[in-house]
């Protein structure tokens, strides 16, 4: 457990607002780092910053791989200051994705799903890891899970994975029903809503 409450709140106050805002995911990028500055032994804080770093890299097309790199070593040393917390290891799970290391971050995503089977958030992460290793079929039943244990689910980037799926298995009208869904288009989704147009047929 983290070793302040303040450095607690820091983190719950950051994980509540919308981070596809930008001013929203500075907000939280200033809250995860407060946390990490007050309890440096925090593995949950310093997974939530990795997260931040690495979508900053993610929606800054041709920046150099810096924040990624600086994203991985904030997820691993989370990892190591917390093994038993699934969302540490779901998160680094994901930063490896997104370097390409395809084994290792579904070694991660198994162990966090190892760690805590219930946890809706992980379960869609599985969706994700797994679209994105070939596995996409699979990645439809953990998609369908993570609504199944809770149905008030509603995360915007989870209808946007969702969508990724559909899209990888050519289901392209469900995948633009689901990508519509998400409140903010940014530069990737209208790439992958112009992608389906183009699979459908629509060009105009």
């Amino acid at each position: 457990p983290p070793a302040s409450l303040y450095a607690y709140e820091c983190v719950l106050q950051g994980n509540a607002l919308y981070w596809d805002d930008p001013e929203g995911a500075a907000e939280a990028t200033r809250l995860f780092e407060r946390a990490v500055e007050i309890d440096p032994a925090y593995g949950l804080a310093h997974a939530l910053l990795a997260t931040m770093k690495r979508q900053k890299w993610r929606d800054e097309p041709g920046s150099s791989a810096a924040l990624l790199d600086e994203s991985y070593q904030l997820a691993m040393r989370a990892v190591e200051l917390d093994d038993s917390e699934s969302t540490c290891h779901s998160l680094l799970a994901q930063v490896c994705l997104y370097r390409r290391s395809f084994d290792l971050a579904l070694e991660h995503m198994q162990r966090s799903m190892a760690l805590n089977p219930n946890n809706q958030w992980n379960v869609a992460d599985m969706g994700l890891i797994l679209s994105y290793s070939g596995r996409a079929d699979e990645a439809m039943a953990w998609n369908a899970r993570a609504r199944q244990i809770d149905p008030y689910f509603d995360q915007p980037w989870y209808w946007r994975q969702f969508g990724l799926t559909c899209m990888v298995l050519g289901r392209y009208q469900e995948a633009l029903n689901l990508f519509a869904r998400h409140p903010v288009r940014k530069h990737y989704i209208a790439a992958y809503m112009a992608g389906c147009h183009a699979r459908l047929g629509d060009m105009e």
